[in-house]
Formats: C-alpha cells, structure tokens, sequence
C-alpha cells in the first residue's frame, strides 16, 4: 500500500507539544575569579551554596522562619575573610633579602534587631509589619610591607589603606490592602559615615613604626550639598564629602602616589534640622476601573522645622482607542508640576503636556493630517509671569517634497488681556528638482503700533530671489520705519562664469544697483571679479583680477572707483628655486607708492631686499626706503653686506671675512653719504719665517695702525738662525701723530757669536740694549767675550 505524505502549516501546534514535554528544570549558573598579578588566588561558584542544589525547599522550614521573624531577631553576623596573602624575596647584592609582603583582609558585620510578621499575607488578611534597627558595617584593608632582613634588625616601608562604611537604619513598614504601604525611618543624631577611605604610610624598624608624614604641600577640600542647594529646607540633611591629598607632581624627585603621603576621602550624612526625627512615607496602589492604575506616593516629616509634604501621582490608563501616562510631583495635591503623555495606536498620534504650577505649560504631538495623511509636528507653550503672558505655536509638515513650517508667539497683558507684541512666521520649501521657497515674516508691536511685514521667493528654475520688506510705524514719521522695500535678485552659474544682479527700490524708487561677476578661464589662466555698485546714482566700481604666467610669475590688479577717482594696486610675484619678488604698486590721483621685495637664494649669495618708493605724476621723487642684506659665500671669502637708503640717503655695512692657508683676516666697512664713517682690518698672516698680526682702524680723522711681526729662521736649514718680534703702535688725527710706539727684539745665533738686541720707541723717544757674546779662539785658550751696550735719548 502506498502512503501519502502530510505535513501541516501550523507551526504554534509543535511548540506547545515541545513546552509540554519539556521538564529541563533551569538552575542559575554564576562564577567569581580573585586574580593577583595574574595568578588566580580564589574561585567561587554558585554550586558552592548547597541548597541551591535541593530541589524543593521543605514548606515547613519557611513557616518556622515566619514564626522566628514574628517572635523578633536579635543577632550579630559578622564575616571576615582575607583575600589576599601574598610574598615575594629578592635577593640584593649585599646578602640581605629584600622582602615584598602583600595582605588583604574583608570585615563585615551587621547587627539586625528587630520584628516582622507575615503570617498575614499568607492566612488571614493581607497585612504585614516590619520594624527594627540595621547597622551595616564594613571594611576592606591593605597592607603591604618591603623590608629588608638584617638577621637581628630589620627595616622597611609599611603602607596601610583601609576603605570602610558604617550606617544604621531604624523604622517600621506595614501594609494591608485598604491604605497600602506605610513606613517612617528615623533620622540618628550622629552622622552617619556612608564611605571612608583612609592610606597611611609608616617607616618600621623591627616592631616600631614612625609615621611618614610625606610632602609638605598638600590639597585639602571639603564640599556639602547646602553649598550648593539649600537641603536643609528641603530634606533637613546634609550630604558632606572631605579630601586631603598630598600634591608633588611639582617634583620630579619624589615616588608616585600613595608613596607620597598619608592621605584621606571620606562621605558622610548628618542632620541639620534639629526637630527632625524621621521621614513618613505612604505609597498606595489602586485600581480605578478595568483599565486605569494610580499610584500615589507620598513623603512627609512630621514635627520637624519645616513641613516638608511631597506627592507624586502615576495614572496609567490603556484602551484600545488610547495610552495614557500621567505624572504629577509637586508639594501640595493642588499646585502640581505634571507630565500628559497620550498615544493614539491607529492614528499613531502623540500628544505631550507639561504644566509646571499653572505658570507654565508646554503641549507637543505629532499626528497625521486627515487630508494628505502625511505627519504634522507640533509645539504649544503658554508662559505667565510679572503680569505678562507669553503664547506660542509652532508646527512643521512634510509632504515628500514639500515642506511646510508655520510658527506664531504673542505677548499679552494678564491685567486687560491686551496683545502686547505679536510674530507670525510662514515657511514653505519646495525640495524637487527645481526647488522653490516662500517665507512670510509678519511683526506687530502694539505700543508703537510698529507693524514689519517681510516675504522671500525664491525660484530655482528662474535662478531668480524676490524680497519684500514693509515698515509702517504712524508714532514715529521716519523715512526709515515708514517704507516699503522691494529686493530682486537674479543669477547666471556656468562652468566658467557666475554673474549676480540685485536691484533694491524703495516706494518704487531704485534706490541700489549691484552687478557681481565672477570668470574664470582656464585657458587664458586668467581669474576675475567684478563689481558695479549704484547707489542713489552714485556709480562706485570694484575690478579684481589674478592672471598665473609661465615662469612662476603671478599678476595680481585690483582697481576701485567712485564718482570718478579710482585708486589701483598691482601686485607682482615672482618665484623659483633660486629667486622670489614681490612687487606692490598703489596709485591714486597720478601719485603712486611701489613696494617691493626680493629674496634671492643660491649656493654663492643668499639675500633680502626691501625697497619703497614715491612717483608725483611719471617723476620719480624719492626713495622712501630701501633696504638689502645679502651674504656672499666662497671658497675663500665670506661677505655680508647690509644697505639701507631713505630719502636719497644711503647708509652701507659690509663685512667681509677671508681664509686660506697662510692668512685669514676680517674687513669691517660703514659708508653714509659715500663717506667712510668707520673701517676696520684684521689679517693674520703665517709663512715658514714670518707670522704676522695687522690691525688697522679709521673712523672720521682718526686713524690707527697695529702691527705685530714675528720672524724667525729655525725651520731653515744651512742658515744662521734670528729671530726677532716688532710691534708697531701707531695712532694719527689727520697729519698729526698722536700715538707713535715701537718695540723691537732680535736674537741672533751663529758659531762664533750670539746676539740679543732690544729697542723700544715711546713718544718719538728711543730707547735700546745689546747683548753681545763672542767666541773668540787662540793657539793657547778659548775666550769668551761679553759686551754689554745702552743707550737712551740722552746717549
């Protein structure tokens, strides 16, 4: 027999078979690692909890444990555990091991005091009460030591950090279906410490430990919520948090932190309201009809300072035709600040209210229009204050292309409800291939009765702009508040050209005439903008172009024009690898000023040159400023040459320094009016017998010469050997020898007689010395002569 294959579409029939046959039973899954320096000290997982591993939890156990709760609890847990125990020995190079000690230690402890009863909400009515005291407490410490092991002695660091809190909490909460949950919590006198962190740093030997007091710069802050708000009148607490930290970022000598200084954060809560003793709180949950909730929550201090009573109401209501979200907070039922959040699912409408205490409220939606079916966005605010209210709308549609936007404000008096100031503003924007645009402004002020009426088209096909602007203001007759004024613009955009031509006319009037155009030739290498102003037929003209030559060559001409007189610039740059100038000619009225500068960059000469100057008419009058510093580089001579010239005027600098192998020497040069004003020579010059020194100085009449001469024959051979210094002082005024000073000493060694001769001149005054030694032999003895000669001005 043949079977007939079936299969069925009704996919929902598989997953409710494969939920009923499916008896996994799901149990959570959680893992905790502790690692240290990447080595793993600990590992807990949920397996680790026994009874987690039970399926079912004996019934009985949990009635005992109501039964204990109802009876009342009077413990003390308190846990410590330490996470971390850590060393580590280095050894040094003296024999004494460095020790590096790590520990990490956890102390919890809670004490619960107190009652809770429910076996209500299991048997009976549904009620229950809780009341009692919790004091939470906690804290993490870290130690760690480096010492260094001297046998009997031992030295080192201790740092100790130590993060800790301590809080208590005491009051009673009760619930029962008809008022709801009901609790109040006490407010302890003593501040309550939410977090304190706290590093100390100690220098021990053996069992003796001396603070560390670190650097002495330190930043020490505190900040409290009443520096900031006036919480006392809101909450009668005070929220307060305290830093002291030393600073030595400033020294690069010192360790990083912690190492720098104890230091200190802390986080605590105190009360500031002295009638204060706990906060009330009411929440109550009700259920309006089948699809309406509200919820009321309420907090209050009774008998303190201040009444202090806030409400917060949540309605939430959901139909089919609607959702509904309701929000109010406030201090009084009455005079609330709340939030109107309404979404319709078929029109996919959503309106937002926003009231704050009558003096505000603000409406927003968005839904769809009943015409096109495209989204309409809205905005609504009202605004009342010092007797002045402020109304305004605002909305935004968008049809595929076409966009809509529409906005109005008004401004009233709340006393007669008189419209102060009123803005009206209508926009639509035609987005398709040839967009267009209309924006009406309409501006009305009242005391004034100034009324401004403003509207734009613009036309893309028509590369055309229409502007309208209308001022009427009867109070005050002014041609300029009282006009109408009529803008057209019109455009050409081309690949190569864009050309704008705006008319403004004033009660039919032209009263400006504009033409802007822009060409670019690629061809020509040439760039253009010109401009034609008239206003009030007063003709004024703006001509710019920039032409890019061969031979990095740029020319630049600007000319404006008004009523006749025009003034021009021409701008010349020039540019290449070894040469860049620029040149600037401004000429107005047949009187012109160049500006020009060149810089020159080459192997031999580098240069600045900076050079001004005035044209009356095509005569050249005088050179306002001229300036060139250049430096000329060889292989045995370096120049720098600075020139300056204004007025016809001329002022030179040169300074010229040479080397070669047997001299090397600086010439230093100053001209003014072609006059030497100073000159200056040194040359030094060396050769096998002669080395010599020369200074020459001039200045006005002034002239001085130095020279000094070393010679000497030693390096040559088969000669008899001198040597001799001269030093020639000489310092004239004109003719007249004002300094005329000569020394001179010579040492001449032969076989058969040695020299030494010393002369010296001083004011035309001569004074000398020899010293003579001869060898003179006979046939019996070897004599030695000596003669000795002076001489002075006197003989």
């Amino acid at each position: 027999k043949k079977l007939e294959k079936r299969s069925t579409d009704n996919v929902l029939d598989f997953e409710s078979l494969d939920n009923k046959v499916n008896l996994r039973t799901m149990t959570p899954s959680a893992l905790l690692s502790l690692k240290l320096f990447g080595s793993e000290l600990n590992l807990f997982t949920l397996k680790d909890l026994q009874w987690l591993e039970e399926d079912d939890i004996p019934l009985a156990d949990i009635i005992d444990l109501l039964r204990a709760l109802s009876r009342g609890i009077d413990k003390t847990y308190t846990k410590s555990v330490l996470f971390l125990e850590e060393s580590y020995v280095v050894p040094t190079g003296l024999g004494i091991p460095l020790n590096l000690s790590l520990n990490g230690t956890v102390v919890s402890s809670m004490h619960v005091q107190g009652k809770a009863d429910f076996l209500n909400m299991f048997w009976g009515k549904k009620s229950a009460v809780v009341k009692g005291t919790i004091k939470p407490s906690a804290a993490i410490v870290l130690s760690g030591k480096l010492t260094l092991d001297a046998f009997h002695c031992s030295s080192g660091v201790l740092l100790n950090e130590s993060i800790s809190t301590s809080t208590e909490m005491q009051g009673n909460v009760t619930y029962n279906e008809k008022d709801g949950l009901k609790s109040h919590f006490n407010v302890t006198e003593k501040p309550q410490e939410i977090l304190n962190i706290t590093t100390a740093l100690f220098h021990h030997i053996d069992d003796v430990k001396t603070p560390i007091l670190g650097v002495e710069h330190r930043n020490t802050t505190g900040i409290c919520t009443t520096d900031v708000f006036n919480s006392t009148r809101l909450f009668g607490l005070n929220l307060c948090s305290n830093i002291s930290i030393p600073v030595a970022w400033y020294n690069k000598t010192t360790p990083f932190f912690p190492l720098t200084g104890p230091a200190n954060f802390s986080i605590y809560l105190n009360k500031t309201d002295p009638l204060l003793t706990h906060f009330k709180l009411e929440f109550n949950n009700t259920k309006l009809d089948e699809y309406t909730n509200k919820t009321i929550l309420a907090i209050s201090t009774p008998g303190a300072s201040f009444q202090r009573k806030y409400y917060c109401n949540v309605t939430v209501n959901q139909t089919e035709e609607q959702h509904r979200f309701n929000i109010s907070i406030g201090t009084h039922q009455e005079n609330a600040t709340s939030i109107d959040f309404i979404r319709v699912p078929i029109s996919q409408a959503v309106n937002i209210t926003v009231n704050v205490t009558s003096n505000l409220t603000a409406f927003y939606f968005h839904r769809k229009c009943h015409l096109t079916h495209k989204i309409k966005y809205g905005l609504a605010l009202n605004l009342t204050l010092f007797n002045r209210s402020l109304s305004h709308s605002f909305f935004v549609q968008n049809d595929t292309h076409l966009w809509h936007l529409e906005t109005n404000t008004t401004v009233r008096n709340t006393t007669d409800n008189a419209t102060i100031s009123a803005l009206y503003l209508n926009t639509t924007l035609n987005l398709n291939g040839n967009m267009t645009g209309n924006v009406t402004l309409n501006v009305t002020y009242r005391p004034l009765n100034l009324t401004l009426f403003l509207r734009g088209l613009h036309n893309m096909t028509a590369l055309s702009t229409n502007v309208t602007w209308n001022v009427s203001c009867p109070v005050w007759s002014t041609p300029i508040l009282n006009n109408n004024v009529t803008i057209n613009v019109t455009y050409v955009n081309t690949t190569n050209e864009y050309r704008t031509h705006v008319n403004v006319s004033s009660n039919g009037t032209q009263v400006l005439s504009c033409y802007k155009a822009y060409i670019n030739s690629t061809e020509r290498n040439v760039t253009g903008y010109y401009c034609n102003v008239t206003v009030l037929n007063k003709t004024s003209s703006l001509n710019v172009t920039v032409t890019n030559a061969t031979g990095g060559i740029r020319v630049c001409h600007l000319n404006v024009t008004h009523q006749n007189r025009s003034i021009t610039l021409n701008t010349t740059w020039m540019y290449n690898e070894l040469f860049r100038n620029v040149r600037l000619n401004i000429t107005y009225l047949n009187h012109s000023i160049v500006l020009s500068g060149s810089l020159k960059n080459s192997t031999l000469e580098k240069g600045i040159c900076l050079n001004s100057t005035y044209y009356n008419g095509t005569q050249s009058n005088f050179t306002i400023l001229a300036t060139c510093l250049s430096f000329v580089n060889t292989t045995e001579q370096k120049s720098l040459i600075f020139n300056v010239t204004s007025l016809n005027t001329t002022a030179t600098v040169n300074t010229t320094w040479f080397e070669n192998s047997t001299a090397r020497g600086i010439l230093v040069n100053c001209t003014y009016l072609n006059q030497t004003v100073f000159n200056f020579t040194a040359t030094y010059s060396n050769s096998t017998t002669t080395k010599n020194l020369h200074f020459n100085f001039s200045m006005g009449n002034w002239t001085a010469e130095l020279n000094h001469t070393f010679f000497t024959t030693e390096l040559l051979h088969e000669v008899d050997q001198i040597r001799s210094i001269n030093i020639t002082h000489r310092v004239r005024n004109g003719t007249r020898v004002v300094v005329n000073n000569t020394f001179t000493f010579t040492f001449f060694n032969t076989t058969a007689k040695k020299d030494i001769v010393f002369n010296f001149t001083f004011s035309n005054r001569t004074f000398g010395a020899q010293l003579s030694l001869v060898n003179k032999t006979t046939a019996e003895l070897l004599h030695h002569i000596i003669n000795i000669s002076l001489y002075t001005p006197n003989r």
